[in-house]
């Protein structure tokens, strides 16, 4: 089997809140119609632009798929993110599934007025009604008490953001993950009910404009078989894991057999100045990829 090695644009999210951008255009999930059509959280820019200013073409994303070929197999190695194989000391895993994620654009809109003037009663503060919503967020999600649910609100943008006036809008980003789909649902429909009490109490405005609705996606069983089987033959313990994180296999599993090699990181630190990998684990994940490899370039047929 020939092998290619891809490199993929955009997989984190950016200031258009597209993650895994490049595998999302090859596996069809966008074309150049929806990426024209894309600005930026603020509004101030268009994708189609910033693109074009770097020397990319739209229009080509439309032919990505067909170009690019069949696959027998898709192999993506990436870091834990997370603390299951560093509280267990070892240093390598398979992926079994990686996360659906649930993300809500929410505009909350209150009533800007002058803050020295306005009494307390007669507010309807934007930013106070936010920041209730976060924390109500998190208590809700931990009352789950499942470490396969988690929730984040990491985005807010304060109108009109000034000491002096009273916040007439906040958009916020929320966002839900689980490998579980009927746990995800559940949360979103806590959520619900949060926002509709919310609402009541604090006498403001809500637009809710859905982001993503991404399912979790399974890996590929007989994949995921060669990436033990490589593992194992470097004298590693197999181990298999879920991924609570979004990664570029999630997309091409859609139209190609998929599968995730995790490596340690250390404390659990990624998305940080914190993170790092051991070298000598990293050559541990070079070897069990090569045998991985050796192992399906030698069985398989496709």
């Amino acid at each position: 089997h020939p092998i290619r090695l891809v490199s993929f644009v955009a997989e984190e999210p950016n200031p258009f809140n597209l993650s895994t951008l490049g595998s999302k255009v090859l596996s069809g999930r966008l074309n150049s119609a929806a990426l024209c059509s894309c600005t930026s959280l603020d509004g101030t820019r268009k994708l189609s632009d910033v693109i074009g200013s770097l020397g990319g073409h739209l229009p080509d994303c439309d032919r990505i798929p067909d170009r690019f070929g069949s696959m027998c197999a898709f192999l993506e190695c990436h870091v834990e993110q997370s603390r299951h194989l560093f509280d267990r000391n070892l240093s390598l895993a398979s992926v079994k599934t990686i996360t659906g994620i649930y993300r809500e654009n929410l505009k909350i809109i209150g009533e800007a007025n002058h803050s020295g003037t306005t009494k307390m009663e007669d507010r309807h503060d934007a930013l106070v009604a936010a920041a209730e919503l976060i924390l109500e967020f998190d208590q809700l999600i931990r009352e789950f008490s499942s470490d396969k649910l988690v929730g984040t609100i990491g985005y807010l943008h304060i109108e009109p953001n000034s000491a002096n006036i009273i916040p007439c809008e906040v958009d916020l980003l929320l966002e839900i993950r689980s490998c579980e789909p009927e746990l995800r649902k559940q949360a979103i429909c806590a959520v619900d009910e949060l926002l509709q009490k919310l609402l009541k109490k604090r006498q403001i405005t809500l637009q809710r404009t859905l982001n993503l609705d991404q399912k979790e996606i399974a890996l590929d069983a007989a994949v995921q078989s060669y990436i033990n089987r490589g593992i194992a033959a470097i004298g590693e313990p197999i181990t298999e894991l879920n991924s609570m994180a979004g990664h570029d296999a999630a997309n091409v599993q859609r139209f190609a057999p998929a599968g995730m090699l995790f490596v340690r990181s250390m404390d659990g630190k990624s998305h940080c100045f914190d993170e790092f990998t051991l070298p000598e684990d990293i050559e541990k994940a070079g070897n069990a990829l090569l045998q991985t490899v050796l192992l399906m370039d030698k069985e398989l047929d496709t």
